[in-house]
């Protein structure tokens, strides 16, 4: 079983526990004794509060939003430009306001990877669905679910998270939807100018240079960025990324806008190989250098070229219509020596070949929505429907190089594969005073097709397969005003995890699948309190359980069905503003001339277990007992920002069956980042030192070994504004 020497907090984690649960039951309390005229007087509104001294961090979504229902789903809005200015691609800081997100941190900014309440393997975020306002950001969402693709921090102005629900909006992915929103073109000149140079430890470099305006109806934005690094480990742990877009906007009509985007991504990425904890000879022991090197050549290399065309049409005063059409061409190279005699987890590979990968995917979709308000018994109510067409094409070639280094060599595998997807979905958000309901459904209907030319096992010939699913998610939701800017919230909904690519044909030497590998299948249940309730305080305190049935995993080399599982537990926030909370008191404008401090803390509780299967009674994959974020804020008028923040993760494992070398201890990472506006609205400077305290650690385990954490590094910059 996994260790619990965690369990025991110290008294500063205690004491925020029980005002996140507490706060609500005190709100309710001060409420309840309002004469019956005062509490009807009271109107849910809003939560997302800016100006100067309020709570900036995080926010729910609104009720509705676009052709979107929100109401009764578990959501937040982390804003970014609520703290300093985030220098590299760093979601440690960028979730510091989102509960419970578990971020496997990858040593070279490789891809993304993260998962949420111990729902699957985080690699590559295989189990969530993160997209790119609103665009799915996946090289193929069904039939490879990775994410190598993640637009820069400095181009994103806030990250929506929308946790059961999620696969009634989006798509199927069992661990809920984080969808990157970007920053808009400066609505009041025909052009402005956003340029951002920051250096720092190892040869860090990153460049934002971005060119914004608004001419009479139509409106662009473009911006180029480049971030390289030689990376922390000793060789060959070395990145270049560069990123290119541009969008523009038309007001066709005062009914209509139309956008056009067009973004241009490459990123070259060296893999330096995993460590271990044993010793002897040919091991890279990771307490001997935890920053060695044990694959010297292998590489990642990333290309994606994307375009979007999206329509917003108010068809009348009650009905809104928003379709985006994207297509994408997607490559991903990479090469991988052999291991050769050396042991292939921690060892230091010696394999004088290599094996070269490359998979190609292009893709066509359409997203259309309608929202629509209509009347029942003298209340508005509102409709959400639409339809996803979705179909990619994905050509897969292995290669086998004659030496460690090469990108090409003789041809092992060639695989035709493809995926063609209809889905239909709607909410509708039934109104009867303070109480929402929100039924919903969506309707997946999903071809996977493989189709071998050269056969991968020579004594099972050639396969194709053609796998055709139908599958039938519903969810149910609801929400009441209890007054006091407060609300109460319960959804319950289903997930859906396909089958993917690899899946049907093994893509690693060495793996096996087995034969009766069936889709998993989720549920959620969750209910909770959140609100504004005072203009110095924001909570959001909810209990949820998951069900994960037919749950994918690894058992050794073999991809197999790991059995049930059953998870449960607690997500809280609580946010203090605490200059405003002192102006509250004593009646002063402090927070309006000094600015305001703001402390916060957020935890995810979770419990964890399979209860059938090979692996009954052990824990799930990446399902620490707690991830906790505190921190402090400053902020004077989003002039000058100092945050302080802090991420503590429970030990857990990297595998289903708990094995012992994929155990990752538990860990306390701090982070401190500083913005200050030099000239007003002209030159600001950006400081910060990540892992302060120089904490070593890791919080990935792949089958090659341990992937270490960075360790304390600094940088510094300018960022010009004109």
């Amino acid at each position: 079983m996994l260790p619990r020497s965690t369990r025991t907090f110290s008294i500063i984690f205690k004491i925020p526990t029980i005002i996140a649960l507490v706060l609500p039951l005190a709100v309710r309390a001060q409420d309840a004794a309002k004469t019956p005229a005062q509490a009807d007087t009271y109107q849910l509104s809003q939560v997302v509060v800016e100006g100067q001294g309020a709570l900036p961090l995080s926010a729910p979504l609104p009720d509705v939003s676009g052709a979107q229902i929100n109401s009764g789903k578990k959501t937040t809005v982390a804003d970014l430009e609520a703290i300093p200015e985030i220098s590299s691609n760093n979601y440690r800081q960028a979730f510091t306001q989102i509960p419970g997100l578990l971020t496997s941190e990858v040593s070279n900014e490789s891809f993304a990877s993260f998962s949420y309440r111990g729902l699957g393997d985080p690699h590559e975020s295989f189990n969530m669905n993160l997209l790119r306002n609103g665009i799915p950001m996946a090289a193929d969402m069904y039939g490879y679910p990775a994410n190598y693709y993640q637009p820069p921090l400095d181009s994103v102005e806030s990250i929506q998270f929308i946790r059961g629900g999620a696969s009634l909006m989006y798509g199927p992915q069992v661990g809920g939807a984080l969808n990157f929103i970007t920053r808009k073109p400066t609505p009041d000149a025909p052009a402005s100018v956003y340029s951002k140079q920051v250096f720092g430890s190892k040869n860090f470099f990153s460049t934002y240079n971005e060119l914004s305006g608004t001419v009479d109806n139509v409106s662009y934005l473009g911006f180029f960025h480049r971030r390289q690094s030689d990376g922390f480990r000793d060789e060959n742990s070395d990145y270049g990324v560069n990123n290119g877009n541009m969008m523009f906007a038309v007001e066709s009509s005062p009914e209509a806008k139309w956008t056009v985007e067009f973004d241009a991504y490459d990123a070259d990425h060296g893999e330096a190989g995993g460590l271990t904890l044993e010793t002897g000879d040919g091991l890279a022991n990771y307490n001997q250098n935890r920053f060695q090197s044990s694959v010297l050549f292998d590489r990642l290399r990333i290309q994606r070229y994307s375009g979007t065309i999206g329509l917003e049409y108010e068809a009348d005063r009650d009905t809104t219509i928003i379709a985006k059409a994207f297509g994408w061409y997607y490559d991903r190279f990479s090469r991988r020596q052999n291991p050769g005699t050396a042991n292939p987890f921690g060892g230091i590979y010696n394999g004088a070949t290599n094996t070269i990968a490359d998979q190609e995917f292009t893709t066509l979709g359409l997203d259309a929505r309608v929202a629509h308000r209509w009347k029942m018994h003298g209340e508005e109510q509102n409709l959400a429907a639409g339809v996803l067409l979705y179909g990619v094409d994905s050509p897969f070639t292995q290669q086998q190089g004659l030496t460690p280094w090469a990108d090409s060599g003789v041809l092992q595998r060639d695989i035709d594969r493809s995926t063609r997807t209809a889905a239909l979905f709607a909410e509708n958000r039934f109104n009867f005073g303070r109480l929402k309901i929100v039924p919903g459904a969506r309707l997946e209907m999903i071809d996977l097709g493989i189709d071998e030319n050269i056969p991968t096992t020579p004594e099972l010939g050639l396969r194709k397969e053609d796998d055709f699913s139908t599958v039938l998610l519903p969810g149910l939701g609801a929400a009441y005003d209890l007054g006091s800017d407060t609300e109460a919230y319960a959804n319950a909904t289903t997930g859906y995890k396909p089958r993917t690519y690899a899946d049907v044909v093994p893509l690693n030497s060495g793996d096996t699948i087995s034969s009766d590998l069936d889709p998993a299948h989720s549920t959620m249940y969750e209910t909770g309190l959140r609100g504004t309730p005072l203009s110095w305080a924001r909570f959001d305190s909810s209990v949820f359980m998951a069900t994960f049935t037919d749950q994918f995993g690894r058992v050794g080399s073999n991809i197999q069905n790991v059995g049930d599982s059953e998870t449960y537990g607690l997500d809280l926030m609580t946010e203090f503003a605490t200059v405003r909370l002192y102006d509250s008191l004593v009646g002063s404008k402090l927070a309006d001339t000094l600015g305001d401090i703001n402390i916060f803390w957020n935890a995810q509780f979770l419990n964890a277990e399979f209860t059938e299967g090979p692996v009954d009674g052990k824990t799930p994959q990446y399902a620490p007992d707690y991830v906790m974020r505190t921190g402090v804020t400053y902020d004077y008028d989003r002039r000058y920002k100092l945050a302080f923040l802090g991420t503590f993760v429970a030990d857990h494992y990297a595998d289903d069956a708990n094995t012992a070398n994929r155990y990752i201890p538990s860990y306390r990472v701090w982070d401190l980042t500083a913005e200050a506006e030099i000239i007003p609205s002209h030159l600001s400077l950006v400081a910060g030192v990540n892992n302060i305290f120089d904490e070593k650690y890791y919080a990935r385990v792949r089958s090659n070994g341990i992937d270490p954490g960075l360790p304390r590094n600094v940088y510094g910059g300018v960022v010009l504004r004109f």
